[in-house]
């Protein structure tokens, strides 16, 4: 379980109110952290989990495709001898959006030389979806989604990586989520 946008935000003072991680804060395009390996799911592992998620503030902005590709790197990196599907299940209520400026890059080069983001977190959908090819499906549940253009990319990097999209709203994100992972 890899969890992305939860504790970072361009003001450092507020970022870092809201990060337990010791050492160098994270910052809003490498706010991600896996929060449950891959293992056998046991009853003991749920309740773990869910003591976690149960802690987890909605927070700062939304590093979406660093932290797919980082969750297809585990996925396809795992030495545990598993053949099969693999499948990463992604659970957002927005768009990648890690940049202070509405339009990302070119707000870097009105930085002056000074990167907002470094250029090896840039990506775009085609940066997942290339490292998914034939390797990983992407399934999305997205969540009180109103932007036809936001919904449109992840149905895209779904079809195109073999996965699928599951659109909830809040009294519902429970039963897609599970209907992503029965595959209905």
């Amino acid at each position: 379980v890899v969890l992305f946008g939860h504790t970072a935000e361009y003001n450092n003072a507020l970022a870092d109110s809201h990060s337990n991680w010791p050492g160098r804060r994270n910052r809003p395009f490498n706010d991600v952290e896996v929060v449950q390996d891959l293992v056998t799911p046991t009853e003991q592992v749920f309740n773990a989990l869910q003591n976690t998620l149960a802690r987890v503030e909605h927070f700062g902005r939304t590093p979406l495709y660093e932290a797919i590709i980082q969750s297809i790197d585990l996925m396809v990196n795992r030495n545990d001898g598993f053949v099969g599907e693999q499948r990463v299940v992604i659970i957002t209520d927005g768009e990648d959006n890690i940049f202070p400026f509405a339009d990302g890059v070119a707000g870097n080069a009105r930085a002056k030389g000074k990167l907002l983001v470094p250029n090896q977190f840039i990506h775009s959908p085609e940066t997942p979806i290339k490292r998914a090819a034939g390797r990983v499906n992407l399934d999305f549940v997205s969540f009180n989604f109103d932007a036809k253009d936001d919904i449109a990319i992840l149905e895209r990097m779904a079809a195109e990586s073999g996965g699928k999209v599951y659109k909830a709203n809040n009294k519902d994100l429970a039963e897609q989520l599970r209907n992503s992972i029965a595959r209905h």
